[in-house]
C-alpha cells in the first residue's frame, strides 16, 4: 500500500513538472501529457504486478500458516495423547507396584508363618518320630516329610494289626482318634487277656485232671506245693503238656475271673504289687 501511494505521488509530481515546462507550448503540453500517461500506465502495470505478487505471497503465507497451525494442532493432540497415556501408565504402574508391595508383604508373612509351622512340626511330630535335628539335616525337607508320613502310615498299620489280632476291632479300618484311645488302653487289656488265657489254661488242666481222678482235692492241690516236693522236677515233667493244654485254649475268648473268698487277700496283694511296678 505504501508503494502504490509513492508511485501516485511520483506520477503527480512529474505531471506537474511537465505541465509547468509546457505551459507556453500546446504541442509540448500534449506530448508531455501523453508521456506522463504512458508512464502512469507503466507504473500502474508495475503496481498491478506488485499487487499480484503480494497477493500470491499473502496466499502462500496464509497457506503456510494454516499448514503450520494444523501441524501444531496435530503435535498438540499427540502431546496431549502421550501425556494422557503417560498418566494412565503411571497409574497402572503405581497400582502394579502397590500390588507387588502387598504381595511381597503377604509372602513375608507366609514365610514367617511357614517357618513357625515348620518349627512346631519338628517339635511335635518329627522329634517324637525319632528325627532329631542331626538326622533332619541329612535329608531335603520334602524327603523328610515323606519319610515321616511313611513312618506314621506304618505305625497306624501296626496299631491296626494289633487291634485286629486282639479282637479290639473287627475291621482293619481306623479312625485315628478312636485307634489312639484303644491303643492307650492296650497295656491293661493285654494284661487282662494274658490273665484270661492263663485262667482258661488252668481251668482246662484242672478239668482234665479231675476227669481222671474224681477224688482229687482241687482246693488242696491248688493251694500250694508240698514242702518236700522238687518243684523243678515237677515242672520238667509237665514240659510239653503245657503246650498241649495251651493249644486247646481259644485266646480270643475271655474267661471270666472268679476269686474264691479264701484268695481275696492274695488278690489284693498281687494288685498292690502290679500298681507298684506300674
Amino acid at each position: 500500500m505504501t508503494e502504490v501511494t509513492a508511485t501516485k505521488e511520483k506520477v503527480a509530481t512529474e505531471a506537474g513538472v511537465s505541465h509547468r515546462k509546457g505551459a507556453g507550448n500546446p504541442k509540448a503540453e500534449a506530448k508531455g501529457a501523453s508521456s506522463s500517461l504512458t508512464y502512469a500506465s507503466s507504473e500502474l502495470e508495475n503496481l498491478r504486478s506488485v499487487y499480484k505478487d503480494l497477493d500470491t505471497k499473502l496466499t502462500e503465507a496464509e497457506t503456510k500458516q494454516e499448514f503450520t497451525e494444523k501441524q501444531l494442532a496435530e503435535k498438540n493432540y499427540e502431546f496431549l495423547r502421550k501425556e494422557a497415556d503417560f498418566v494412565t501408565k503411571r497409574k497402572v504402574d503405581s497400582d502394579t507396584l502397590k500390588k507387588l508391595h502387598n504381595d511381597v508383604h503377604g509372602l513375608q508373612n507366609y514365610m514367617t508363618t511357614a517357618e513357625k509351622g515348620w518349627d512346631l512340626f519338628n517339635t511335635d511330630v518329627m522329634e517324637p518320630l525319632g528325627y532329631d535335628e542331626e538326622r533332619r539335616n541329612q535329608f531335603p525337607r520334602d524327603d523328610l516329610i515323606r519319610l515321616a508320613g511313611d513312618d506314621c502310615k506304618d505305625l497306624i498299620s501296626a496299631c491296626q494289626k494289633i487291634c485286629h489280632n486282639l479282637a479290639i476291632k473287627e475291621r482293619r479300618t481306623y479312625d485315628v482318634r478312636d485307634l489312639i484311645k484303644r491303643m492307650d488302653a492296650l497295656p491293661e487289656l493285654v494284661v487282662d487277656l494274658q490273665a484270661s488265657s492263663a485262667r482258661g489254661a488252668a481251668q482246662m488242666s484242672l478239668a482234665m485232671c479231675l476227669a481222671r481222678a474224681l477224688e482229687l482235692d482241687i482246693d488242696l492241690s491248688t493251694a500250694e506245693v508240698p514242702p518236700n516236693c522238687d518243684t523243678d522236677a515237677l515242672l520238667d515233667a509237665c514240659s510239653g503238656y503245657d503246650t498241649r493244654i495251651a493249644c486247646r485254649i481259644r485266646h480270643n475268648e475271655f474267661y471270666d475271673k472268679v476269686v474264691l473268698p479264701a484268695d481275696e487277700a492274695l488278690k489284693a496283694e498281687l494288685e498292690k504289687e502290679r500298681e507298684a511296678e506300674a
